[in-house]
Formats: C-alpha cells, sequence, structure tokens
C-alpha cells in the first residue's frame, strides 16, 4: 500500500459528532488573551502549551489523526533546549534514539563522520530522532497536562463578510466550544501543516522552491549499519539526489530523494522506484540487502513552500502551515516548535506591560502594539526560512563539502597552531549552523560566504553538486 501526502485541499468543517472537550482547563480569564489554535501536531501543541505556561485561555481544536510515518523523524541540537522548556526532555529520551551527529556517504569515498561536538558552547552536543506520532503524543500530552482546553474535531472559519482578511470560528464551531460562552477568539493560530488551511482560505501567494523533487521512504529492519556510528543519521549523496537513513528503536528510516524525472526510471510504483534507487546506489545496495521493508511506502511531492504573509489582522501561521524547506538538514520540526517559542514571548512580553483588552478594542490582537509583535515574529520566521534554505543550497551546490575537502587538505599540507585554529573555528560555526544555534547568524555567515570566495584553493563544487 502506498501513501501518497501531496497537500491535497480538505475541508476543514469535517467535524465529529460530540462537541465535549477532550481536556478541561480552567475557566476562561477574561483579561488574558484567548487563542485557538488549529491542528494539534508539533506546532500546535507546543504553542499550546508554552500559551498556557503564560497563563493565556488557549483552546485547541484537534482530531488526534495522524499518517503512522511522517517527515521529520530526525532533529537537530536545537530542538533540545525546548524539550528543557517544556519539561519533558525525559520523555522524548525514553522513545528515541539518540542522534550525535550526521554521516554523509558519498559515491567513490569513504564515510564522512561529523559530530555535534564542536556546538558544545552554544547547544548540547547531541539530538535524537524520534518514532512518529509516538513523539507527537508527547507534546500532545504537554499541552493538556497545561490546561490546554482540547476539542478533538475541526473547526470550521469564515471571513468576516465586512472585512474579508479577518478570520473568525463559524457559528457552528463556536456554538460547539462552551468555554467560549458565544465569544470569538483573540487569536486564531494555523497549525495544520500542510493542509495550509487560513493560507488556502485567503488564497495567500507563496514562494516555491527551484527543485521538484520526489521523495519515497518507508520503514526498514536489517539495515546493515557496519562502519557507522551508533545514533548516527546518514545522509547519502547521490548524483541527481540524496537518501537518508534514520536509526530508531527497533528499526531505520530509509528514504531518497530525487527530480520526478529521474525517479520513473527506476519504475513505475513508487515501491518499484524505491527499490530501484536503493539497488542502484553503491552505499544503499548493499547495506538494504538482507534489510525487511515492514511499513508502506509514503511519497511526498513538495519540500519548499513558504507562505509569502504569515499573520493578518488576528490569525497567524505556523509550522509548516506557514512554510517548510528541503529536510536535508531537518530543520522543519525545530520551525514548527520554536516558532511557537517566537510567538508565546512576543505576546506574553505585551500581556506584562498591560495591554490588555478594553472596550474601545474588539480585542487586544488589535492593538498596534500586538500588531507589531505579529509583524516581528512574522519577520523572524522569514529570516530563519531564508537561512536555512541557503544552507541547503549550499549542499546541493556542492560549495560546503568542497569547502571542506579544501580545509582539511590545507591543514595538512601547513600543519601549524595557526591552521589548527582556522579549521576548529570554521568547523565549529559550519557545526553550528547545521545544529540551529547560529544558522541567522550574521558573523557566521560572512565567515561561511568568505570562506567559499577565497578558501576554496582550486577545489571545484562539481564534485558533490546534486543537480
Amino acid at each position: 500500500m502506498t501513501t501518497q501526502l501531496e497537500t491535497p485541499p480538505q475541508d476543514s468543517a469535517a467535524l465529529t459528532a460530540t462537541a465535549q472537550p477532550e481536556t478541561t482547563g480552567a475557566p476562561l480569564d477574561e483579561s488574558k488573551l484567548i487563542v485557538a489554535i488549529l491542528g494539534g501536531g508539533p506546532a500546535g501543541s507546543t504553542l499550546a502549551a508554552l500559551m498556557a505556561d503564560q497563563g493565556m485561555n488557549v483552546i485547541l481544536f484537534d482530531d488526534g489523526k495522524r499518517p503512522d510515518l511522517i517527515v521529520g523523524e530526525s532533529l537537530i541540537p536545537a530542538m533540545v533546549p525546548i524539550f528543557r522548556r517544556l519539561g519533558i526532555e525525559d520523555r522524548v529520551a525514553e522513545i528515541s534514539i539518540r542522534k550525535p551527529g550526521v554521516s554523509f556517504l558519498m559515491e567513490g569515498s569513504e564515510p564522512l563522520h561529523l559530530s555535534f561536538k564542536p556546538v558544545g558552547n552554544r547547544l548540547p552536543q547531541y539530538a535524537y530522532n524520534v518514532p512518529r506520532p509516538a513523539f507527537d503524543d508527547v507534546l500532545r500530552a504537554r499541552a493538556r497536562e497545561g490546561g490546554v482546553h482540547v476539542y478533538p474535531f475541526h473547526a470550521k472559519l469564515e471571513r468576516e463578510s465586512d472585512r474579508s482578511d479577518v478570520i473568525r470560528l463559524a457559528d457552528e464551531t463556536l456554538g460547539r466550544v462552551e468555554v467560549l460562552g458565544g465569544r470569538q477568539p483573540d487569536l486564531i493560530a494555523d497549525c495544520t501543516g500542510r493542509k495550509r488551511t487560513i493560507a488556502r482560505m485567503l488564497d495567500l501567494p507563496s514562494r516555491d522552491g527551484d527543485r521538484r523533487d520526489i521523495a519515497h521512504f518507508a520503514h526498514f529492519k536489517g539495515i546493515d549499519r557496519s562502519g557507522l556510528i551508533d545514533g548516527q543519521v546518514v545522509t547519502g549523496l547521490m548524483k541527481n539526489g540524496w537518501s537518508w537513513i534514520i536509526p530508531l528503536p527497533g528499526r531505520e528510516s530509509l528514504g531518497v530523494v530525487l527530480p520526478a524525472s529521474e525517479m520513473k526510471k527506476f519504475g513505475d510504483t513508487p515501491e518499484e522506484q524505491l527499490l530501484g534507487v536503493m539497488n542502484a546506489d553503491e552505499h544503499l545496495g548493499p547495506r538494504s540487502a538482507n534489510a525487511e521493508r515492514v511499513t508502506e511506502v509514503v511519497t511526498y511531492t513538495n519540500y519548499q513552500k513558504i507562505t509569502e504573509r504569515g499573520f493578518g489582522p488576528n490569525w497567524v501561521l505556523m509550522g509548516d502551515a506557514f512554510g517548510f524547506v528541503d529536510p536535508m538538514f531537518s530543520p522543519g520540526m525545530f520551525l514548527a516548535m520554536h516558532g511557537g517559542e517566537l510567538l508565546t514571548d512576543q505576546l506574553d512580553r505585551l500581556s506584562k506591560k498591560g495591554v490588555k483588552r478594553n472596550g474601545t478594542l474588539p480585542s487586544p490582537i488589535a492593538a498596534p502594539a500586538y500588531q507589531k509583535a505579529l509583524t516581528k515574529y512574522g519577520r523572524h520566521m522569514d529570516e530563519w526560512f531564508a537561512a536555512w534554505m541557503e544552507l541547503i543550497d549550499l549542499i546541493y551546490e556542492g560549495k560546503i563539502l568542497a569547502l571542506r575537502e579544501a580545509g582539511l587538505e590545507w591543514v595538512e599540507k601547513h600543519p601549524n597552531a595557526f591552521s589548527r585554529f582556522v579549521s576548529d573555528h570554521m568547523e565549529k560555526h559550519m557545526a553550528c549552523m547545521a545544529a540551529g544555534g547560529s544558522t541567522r547568524s550574521p558573523y557566521a555567515w560572512g565567515l561561511l560566504r568568505n570562506a567559499i570566495k577565497y578558501g576554496m584553493r582550486g577545489k571545484s563544487p562539481e564534485k558533490y553538486r546534486i543537480n
């Protein structure tokens, strides 16, 4: 069986028969913001838990339905501080495999093992590989524990008749949420993932990446990991694409990413194409020769889409509903959960300054200070998307690995304290950029761009380019 995940339009009005809350929080505090969150995935559950921790009134709409296999099983070190803030790192560790770094497999070359140890002065020196949806269950449980009002159905939305850019809960949904007492929420957060509910409703423009790749993946048992580091994620670089092997408890996630035109050369069905790419690759073939596929094959068809506007008068987009980038460095889950931190902290600072509801405004969100906060959130997220996209493009262009080859050769030819200092300094900042610690750092980007401009030392990136 194959599941095709192309993010088709979906009807957010699909409701279950009951309107009883799955979890009932405290009565609403009318002096605080009332926030309705659509979707209980990582973005929605994180936002709900953090906002509830800050005393906001949070209503989460989530039917709990998830596909068994979801891209986003490998995390980056920048997520560990978020887990600690939520108080759930021990729970995540219990269900996961500890990830000490990433290994690259390249045609005609020995494996290249990169560790997270250089990020130790900024971030934890590890991350996790998480089984989905068990990881999502941990986050949803944390939201419930925080006093979030959870309703197990999709919320129906509509535009206000006089202001088409203002979103409201439809009357049929509002009447099913007793705790609201007929009041509209101050803010609606769209965390519906690739359904992109509000973006589709308002027909918001988006920016798509240049690549038109297809990814097929499944879970396997019996992948040969000889010569690899325990817990290390493996990224295989091919001429026209790349692959991943992610160690999970009791199995491995294995996926291949190629342009659609290339993928068709390996068969007519996703199963044939996945197996064909695996068998043809000099690294995947031997390592998967005795492996058993234990799940269906899942297909993703769009890896790069950023909505050009992530907020409006009374709504905000988060996680994949705002934007998703190529998963080469596994940034998606971080962007979803860190977005919850950014928005919560922005709004919490304003509420502590005394910007509350009053008789002259329909909602605190209409106050200029709150609109400025939403603008700042949107700008910060745009910067994150742009930084990750540029870093990933440098991998596709072959420049980062060519730079590393040039650097290693330079140190070998000039083995002195200065060359070692420069090498260690570059490795630290590059690792921290890939780990999420300095992905937006002007200094790190200046260092990297200048190194690519002046430090390639005749090394051609064509050797590592992914066409």
